[in-house]
C-alpha cells in the first residue's frame, strides 16, 4: 500500500510531543510480595515463571519447599503451578510450556506444565537436571545410575508434541559408548548446543539440528542464546556503590542503560523481547523495556536531490512505526509531515524509503530552512506511543561531494527509552 502524506499542523506537534519524552522512564513492578524467598526468575514471551519457598493461600502442601509459580504480563495473574511437599526448582518457559527439574522419591526428575497438570517426562534411572526449553523442545542433563555411581552425563531431547526422547550424546561418532561426559545443555529454537568433557578435562562443543537430526562439533561456535540476551538487548547486573543494579546493554549502540535505582541486591536477571525480569530481597520485580534509536542515514549526512535514501531505525516493544520530517529539531514549531498517517499505513517494518514524489516534498522542508529533521513515532499494541531521538541532514544536487559528521545543530541525542510497566 502507498504510504500517505499528511501535514501535521502545531497544536498536533506540541500534543504528540509530549508522549515518551526523550529520557529513561521505567516503572519496575513488584510480581510478588509475601513473607517467603522468591528467586531464579525466567521469562519468555508474557510468562515469568520462578520458584519461591511457599506456598498460595489456596495450597494444600506445607510450603516448607521450593515451589513452581507463573505470572502472565498481559492478565497480571500469577499461579502456583505445583503443590507437593519436594523440592522444586530451576523453572524455564518458552512462552507455552513450563519445565522444571524436582527431586521425587530421592532423585531428579523433571516435569512439564502443560498449561492444565503436571507430568514427569524422565521415566528413566538416573539424575535428571538443568532443563532448558524452547519451541516445544526440551533439553537436560541426564545423569545415569551406575552399580557404585552416577555415571557420565548424556543430553537428552523431548519433543513435548511427538512426547519422544532421543538421547544426543549417543549419536556422536566420536563417542559411540559415551564414556564422556555430556553436560550444560542450552537449546535455541530448534538447535541444541552441549560441552563434552574428557577425561583430561578438555572440553568440545557439540550442536545438534533438531531439523536434520545432524550433530556437529563447530570450531568456533557463537552461541545466539545467552540466557541474559535477547536480539540486540543484553541485560546484566553490577554493582553500583555498595549495591547491586540491573541494566541493559543495547549491543547495536554500545551503550548502557540502568533501569533499577535502589538499595537492594538486584540479581538473576532474564529477558525476552523488552520484558526482563529480576529478584531482589527474596521478591520478583518486571519491567516492559521499550525504545527507538535511529540506525541510517547518520546526523548531519548530506543527501543526494534525485536519489532518495532508506530511513532504518531499531524499535523495541512497538509493533507500528510512523517516519516524521520537520524543521524543528523538537517538532514542536514550522511546517512538519508525517510518511504514514492513520492506521492502515502504519509501517510494520523498521525502514522506509520515499518514493520520488514523496522525497520532493520532504525536500521542501529542507529547502525552507537549509536542514531537515527526522524521528520515528513507534506504537505498541496496548496504545502507548514514544518517539526516537532526532537526527538531521541537507539536500544538495547530485554532483556535490557529499559528507557527513557526528554532530551538528539538532543531531541525534540518542534514542527515547520508554518504559511502559503493567499496572
Amino acid at each position: 500500500m502507498k504510504l500517505k502524506l499528511s501535514l501535521l499542523v502545531t497544536l498536533s506537534l506540541i500534543i504528540f510531543g509530549t508522549v515518551g519524552a526523550a529520557g529513561a522512564d521505567f516503572s519496575p513492578i513488584q510480581i510478588t510480595s509475601n513473607s517467603y524467598n522468591d528467586t531464579l526468575p525466567g521469562v519468555e514471551g508474557n510468562c515469568v515463571v520462578w520458584q519461591g519457598h511457599g506456598n498460595f493461600s489456596e495450597a494444600t502442601s506445607t510450603g516448607a519447599d521450593w515451589e513452581i509459580f507463573c505470572y502472565n504480563t498481559e492478565t497480571k495473574e500469577a499461579r502456583q503451578i505445583t503443590d507437593n511437599d519436594y523440592h522444586d526448582t530451576s523453572p524455564r518457559t518458552d512462552g507455552t510450556y513450563v519445565v522444571w527439574q524436582g527431586v521425587k522419591d530421592g532423585e531428579w526428575d523433571i516435569f512439564l506444565w502443560d498449561g492444565e497438570e503436571s507430568l514427569s517426562i524422565s521415566d528413566r534411572n538416573a539424575e535428571d537436571t538443568c532443563p532448558q526449553i524452547s519451541s516445544g523442545l526440551i533439553v537436560w542433563d541426564s545423569e545415569p545410575f551406575g552399580e557404585d555411581f552416577i555415571g557420565p552425563g548424556e543430553i537428552v531431547l523431548y519433543d513435548i508434541v511427538t512426547k519422544t526422547k532421543t538421547i544426543l550424546s549417543q549419536e556422536q561418532e566420536v563417542d559411540p559408548d559415551n564414556t564422556l561426559d555430556d553436560g550444560s545443555p542450552q537449546i535455541n529454537g530448534t538447535e541444541v548446543m552441549w560441552i563434552q568433557t574428557d577425561e583430561e578435562d578438555n572440553t568440545r562443543i557439540f550442536v545438534y539440528d533438531h531439523i536434520s537430526g545432524v550433530i556437529t562439533q563447530p570450531s568456533d561456535y557463537p552461541w545466539r542464546d545467552n540466557p541474559q540476551a535477547d536480539g540486540s538487548l543484553t541485560v546484566l547486573s553490577r554493582y553500583v556503590g555498595d549495591d547491586r543494579e540491573i541494566f541493559v546493554y543495547r549491543n547495536s549502540l554500545s551503550t548502557y542503560e540502568q533501569i533499577t535505582y535502589n538499595d537492594l541486591q538486584d540479581r538473576y536477571p532474564r529477558i525476552s523481547g523488552g520484558n526482563i525480569v529480576w529478584m531482589a530481597a527474596g521478591e520478583i520485580f518486571f519491567v516492559e523495556y521499550k525504545y527507538l534509536a535511529l540506525i541510517s542515514p547518520r546526523d548531519s549526512v548530506v543527501l543526494s536531490k534525485t536519489s532518495p535514501p532508506t530511513f532504518t531505525w531499531e524499535g523495541i516493544g512497538y509493533d507500528s512505526f510512523n517516519v516524521e520530517f520537520s524543521e524543528d529539531p523538537n517538532f514542536l514549531t514550522g511546517n512538519a509531515l508525517t510518511l504514514s498517517v492513520g492506521e492502515e499505513t502504519l509501517l510494520s517494518e523498521t525502514s522506509f524509503t520515499p518514493t520520488e514524489a514523496d522525497w520532493g516534498v520532504i525536500r521542501t522542508i529542507e529547502q525552507e530552512n537549509g536542514r531537515a529533521y527526522w524521528r520515528v513515532e513507534g506504537r505498541a499494541s496496548d496504545g502507548s506511543m514514544g518517539f526516537s531521538g532526532a537526527r538531521s541532514f541537507t539536500i544538495q544536487e547530485d554532483g556535490v561531494t557529499a559528507t557527513a559528521t557526528t554532530t551538528g545543530s539538532g543531531g541525534d541525542s540518542g534514542p527515547c527509552f520508554i518504559s511502559t510497566a503493567a499496572q
